[in-house]
């Protein structure tokens, strides 16, 4: 069956989805109850991806549904939520660096409906406990570390649950026998784009400024939609910051226009008014609610 999942980092934008896209049958703005930065080792090497910082109390996240021209409540990040075609779904959850045969445990226990499932699973636990009764019900995974496990996330406004994925941090994969992947990294912390040429360095040996850069500006494409960003500059930006050439790059618009067409591909987005009806008519109005206006050139 379709799936909503929420995409935080690079499946914020068509460009990021890459591939992906081709599967996406509608796409929408949403507010997470979280914090975020880049904190997760990318599974091919060089760039440190983005994660959310949740309560460790409830396994089960929030989101709330946004309208078209609806800011970000306070407390929140901009995301965008996607339906997912059924025979999408597992392609997605790869990507994600989750096992090919835990996502099809997952399936057969649900009937192909995972979010519910994994909605009741979290009832009642807390982050470490929902992720031992997910490896109870999937079994040992195959990989040898663990990037992404997948959460369910209520979303206000939305009838059926979403799924959201995390990376676990050292010793919170729930798998007795799996390591995080940030667990080689024992300096990683989550990082904005302010200091993280000087933190990313620190804490992890291969990090590539170029790639790096390259990954946030896929995230920042997703303002293009009214997506939420300006979390991800942090403060003034310290000397050497990849913050001023990324702004440069998308000073002129004309990315954020092509992401825009980009994103039309999707079905319920195909005509201006299944669009309007998402996301926000004009450009700017879209920057606005982004965060970005103030901080272009």
């Amino acid at each position: 069956m379709n799936t909503w999942f929420v995409g935080y980092g690079s499946l914020m934008s068509a460009y990021g989805l890459g591939p992906q896209l081709s599967g996406i049958l509608d796409a929408r703005r949403v507010a997470i109850a979280a914090g975020r930065g880049f904190h997760k080792p990318a599974q091919r090497g060089g760039v440190l991806a983005m994660d959310l910082q949740v309560s460790q109390t409830e396994a089960a996240l929030r989101g709330v549904l946004l309208g078209p021209l609806e800011p970000l409540p306070t407390g929140h990040v901009g995301a965008l939520l996607l339906e997912v075609r059924a025979e999408a779904v597992p392609p997605l959850t790869r990507r994600e660096g989750y096992a090919k045969a835990s996502w099809a445990a997952l399936e057969a226990a649900a009937s192909g409906a995972v979010a519910p499932l994994l909605l009741r699973l979290a009832a009642g636990r807390c982050l470490r406990a929902y992720r031992e009764a997910l490896w109870e019900l999937t079994g040992p995974s195959p990989l040898q570390a663990a990037h992404y496990l997948p959460h369910p996330l209520r979303v206000e406004g939305l009838e059926q649950p979403a799924l959201v994925f995390l990376a676990p941090d050292p010793g919170w994969t729930g798998d007795p026998e799996l390591p995080s992947a940030k667990a080689p990294f024992p300096l990683l912390a989550p990082s904005l784009l302010d200091r993280i040429h000087l933190s990313g360095p620190a804490a992890f040996p291969s990090y590539d400024p170029v790639r790096q850069g390259s990954y946030a500006r896929m995230c920042f494409l997703a303002a293009a939609h009214g997506v939420h960003v300006a979390d991800l500059l942090g403060g003034p930006p310290e000397p050497g910051a990849l913050t001023p050439e990324l702004l440069a790059s998308l000073s002129s618009r004309e990315a954020f226009a092509e992401e825009r067409r980009a994103l039309q591909v999707i079905p319920a987005l195909s005509s201006a008014r299944g669009y309007a009806a998402r996301f926000p008519s004009e450009l700017e109005q879209a920057l606005q609610l982004a965060g970005l206006c103030q901080h272009l050139p």
